[in-house]
Parts: structure tokens; sequence; C-alpha cells
């Protein structure tokens, strides 16, 4: 009786070790929201209370771990309510470490000893060793395994899902194999056969079990990279999209649309060391500042539009480009134009603005610079600016006249 307390207190132990390592592995592996840690505390007792049971009943190594199999799922299944398919892997994974090393230890010992494998009885010292050893190597195992990398790995495993269902039937493969392989424990045989045999049997399943783990542990970790390259590849996309949103509001004029005064450097200064021939021209709205000052900002805005209408219907398609430089002022780029031919179309222009029905003088000034061999940026606007101002003083100069005849 005395002899039976101690086993049963060593098997107790060893078991406690064995649930803690399947709770701890379950708890590292799956999402922390997805535990129940209140019903976690009963595992032990109910398990260790079926243990004792089926002891005291004396069933067959077959009977018993699939009995273990039945309550491990459903224990995890309640732990774990929210990743099912998580619990019945972690619940193969439990069973086929702990089956597969008390089988083996329980080999060991019997051919060592040279005792048949169903020589067992249910409280013999040998039958409860290999049993204590066998839950305390696997807890220890499992235990280690939670701490390790490898937790990491099965975490992407269950997390990716893609090749679990390949891992999950390979375990039950497993699992089929090693109850199959319990029918050696029905035979009295002392040949050193069977006993190999299990042996053999055993480190395959255990073999088995972690080539399977590594393998599927190598694809989910492809299919990891393959996701982040995919993520930050949407992302790359997403941000090239916004620069390239930003590049064009910051190379762009808000109440016209037209390119501002940054594009327009750019496009000259790339005209230029291209050799490009080109006619700039610099238009001036004339009396802006007085529209603004006497009828409002709105009509101030309605002038530059207007006149930026104007000066886009006179832009050839894929050849000339037209930009507002400043507040009253545009640069048009007429691609091998000569002088005249752009002061032609700039005349039509101002002809027609004079025509447009509005209820306030529209006007513009201009200068027309050739590129010349050796311009610069500079060098090109600033002739067409002197240009564009003597035309300016000449308006001045008519209206000053006009007026005083009139007085």
């Amino acid at each position: 009786m005395h002899d039976n307390l101690i086993f049963l207190l060593c098997t107790a132990i060893s078991y406690y070790i064995y649930c803690g390592g399947a709770l701890k592995i379950g708890y590292t592996v799956l999402t922390p929201r997805s535990v129940n840690r209140l019903s976690s505390t009963i595992v032990f007792p109910i398990n260790f209370s079926v243990l004792c049971l089926v002891a005291a009943l004396e069933l067959e190594l077959i009977a018993n771990w699939i009995l273990f199999l039945i309550i491990l799922s459903i224990e995890f299944l309640i732990l774990f309510p929210s990743d099912k398919l998580g619990a019945f892997f972690l619940t193969l994974l439990c069973i086929l470490c702990g089956m597969a090393v008390n089988l083996l230890l329980r080999a060991a010992f019997s051919l060592v000893l040279r005792i048949p494998l169903a020589s067992f009885s249910p409280f013999d010292f040998l039958r409860v060793s290999s049993a204590v050893v066998g839950f305390m190597l696997t807890g220890l195992g499992l235990r280690w395994l939670s701490g390790s990398r490898y937790a990491a790995s099965l975490a992407r495993i269950l997390r990716l899902r893609r090749h679990l269902p390949f891992l999950l039937w390979i375990m039950v493969v497993l699992f089929v194999s090693l109850t199959l392989h319990l029918l050696l424990y029905l035979r009295l045989d002392y040949s050193p056969l069977p006993k190999l045999w299990s042996l053999a049997s055993c480190l395959f399943a255990l073999l088995g079990l972690y080539w399977s783990l590594r393998y599927a542990a190598r694809l989910s970790y492809l299919d990891h990279l393959h996701l982040q390259n995919t993520t930050l590849q949407k992302a790359l996309a997403f941000r090239q999209v916004q620069e390239a949103q930003l590049a064009a509001a910051s190379n762009q004029d808000a109440l016209t649309g037209l390119p501002n005064r940054r594009a327009a450097q750019q496009t000259l200064t790339h005209w230029l060391e291209q050799d490009t021939p080109f006619a700039l021209c610099l238009i001036d709205l004339d009396g802006l500042k007085q529209v603004n000052d006497v009828q409002g900002h709105n009509q101030g805005d309605q002038y530059i539009l207007t006149v930026s209408q104007l000066l886009q219907h006179a832009c050839r398609k894929d050849e000339d480009a037209l930009f507002r430089f400043g507040g009253d002022e545009f640069i048009l780029l007429f691609h091998n134009m000569t002088r005249d031919s752009a002061r032609q179309r700039l005349e039509s222009i101002s002809e027609a603005l004079a025509q447009t029905e509005a209820n306030m003088p529209m006007a513009f000034s201009y200068g027309i610079a050739l590129r010349q061999p050796n311009d610069t940026l500079d060098t090109i606007i600033q002739r067409a600016d002197s240009q564009m101002y003597d035309m300016k003083h000449a308006h001045k100069s008519r209206q000053f006249e006009g007026r005083s005849k009139s007085e």
C-alpha cells in the first residue's frame, strides 16, 4: 500500500509537469485573447483522475491513449475556444510526444530487462518508472519548446494556416500508426524483435513529427516573407502614389491648374540642356492689382482664369507648354517657333481677350525671347522680361495720353 502511494505521488508530479508543459505551449503559440485561463486550473485534476481510473480498471494501452486524446481534445477546445483547429493541433502534438516517449522508454526497459512488453502491471515499478520518466521528459520538452525560437515557428504555422492541414494529416497518421503499434503490447513475447520494432516505431514517430514540423515551419516562414514582401510592395506603391500626388501638387497652380513656377524652371532647364529650339513668351496681366483693389479678388481670379484659358487654346498639343509663373505672370513656351509666329499668336489672344465680355478691362503685355546657344535659365527670362516691361510702359503711356486728351 505504501509503495502504491509513492508510485501515485511520483506519477502525479510527472503528470503535473506534463500538463503544465502542454498548457504552456498552448499559451505561447496561440494568441492570448483565445485562451480561457480560468478553465486551465481544472485540467490537471481531471486528467490525473482519468489516469488513476484507467489504471484501476486495467484498460489496454490502446484504450488508454484514445481516451486521453478525446479528453485532451475536449479540454483544449474549452481552453482555446476561438481557435479550434489550433487546439486540435496542440492536442495531437502533446499526445504524440507523450505517447512516443512513454512507449519508447517502456520498450527500452523491456529490452534491457528481457521481459515481454505486456508484462507491466498497473502499479508495477517498471511501468510506473517508464510513465513517470516519460511524462516528465515530455513536459520538460514542451516547456522548453514554448520558450525557444521554435514556438514562433509554431505560432506562424497556426497564424498563416496554409500548411496546417498537411501537418495535421501527418500527425493523425503518426497517431494511428502508434496506436496500431500498441497491438504488440498484447502478446507475451520474450523475443527482442517486437521490442526493437517498438523502439524503431517510436523513434520514427518522433523523427517524423520533428521533420514534418520543420518542413511546415520553413514553408510558413517563406509564406511569411512573401506576405511581408507583398505588404511592403503595397506600402511602397502607396507611398509612390502619394509622392507623385505631392510632386504634382507642388508643381501645380491651385487656381488655374497649370504647372507653376517650379515646373516652368524644371522644363526650361531641360529644354536648354537638350538644345531644344523654342520661343519663350513672358506674359503679364495689365491692371490686375487695380481689379483686385476695386472689384475684389474674385474678379481678379476670374481675370486670371480667362487669360489662362485663352493661352491654353493657343498651345499646340504635345509641343508647347504653358505655366503660371507668378501672381499676374504666365510663361508660354512655343516649341520650334519663330518670333513673328509667336507674336502673331499672342496678338490673336490679345484681340480675343479684348472682345471678351466682362465688367472690367482685360489686357496683357508680353515679351518674346528666342533661345540662343549660350542661354541660361536666367538670361532668357531676363530678355523676355525686359521686352515685356517695354510693352507695359508703352501701354501705360497710351492710357495716360488718352486720359490727357479726354481732359
